[in-house]
């Protein structure tokens, strides 16, 4: 739903040759919207990435989601996102980071992960064709840096760069490096 509600979005747009940039779950979307319209794309930025998003770690937040209840506690809220930093950012921001994520209803949380953990790989990656960056932050607790290599194994034309000091939300603890 989220890949065929990006290229509506691109359609109704009338974006042409744009260079997509997905974070996490936004970087699984940018894969499947990338196979199925190539022509749309000029270059691929996957961050945080995955080739397939079914580890022990997401199995682990699986189940922590399925007990969420409306309203979701402030306090789990709190401890995934910052779970997903490798260093401090402003205090402003994560306010903002917070207050966007309290938004999320427990269903969404819920669904959200059921269709993201499948025991499949989610994209032919070897039908993306653009040139595509992969940005992994190596104290990333989600994925592993083996899931990189595979993503850049089976991408042609990808190219992957590690940063040793970031973790998963690498572009909010560095947004001036990632953006480079």
């Amino acid at each position: 739903d989220f890949a065929d509600d990006a290229i509506a979005f691109f359609d109704v747009m009338n974006l042409e040759q744009i260079t997509l940039v997905g974070h996490s779950l936004g970087s699984l979307i940018a894969q499947r919207v990338a196979v199925a319209v190539p022509e749309k794309l000029a270059r691929l930025v996957l961050m945080g990435s995955t080739a397939n998003p079914y580890t022990e770690e997401l199995s682990e937040l699986k189940a922590a989601v399925e007990s969420l209840q409306d309203p979701v506690p402030a306090e789990f809220i709190y401890e995934f996102q910052m779970s997903t930093m490798s260093d401090a950012v402003p205090a402003d921001f994560v306010s903002t980071v917070l207050m966007e994520s309290n938004k999320v209803k427990a269903h969404v949380w819920r669904a959200t992960l059921n269709d993201l953990i499948v025991d499949e790989i989610l994209s032919p990656l070897e039908k993306i064709s653009m040139p595509t960056l992969i940005q992994y932050g190596e104290k990333d607790p989600i994925w592993s840096r083996s899931e990189q290599d595979i993503l850049a194994a089976r991408i042609p034309n990808a190219q992957l760069r590690v940063y040793p000091l970031l973790g998963h939300a690498l572009h909010w603890v560095r947004p001036d490096l990632i953006a480079k």
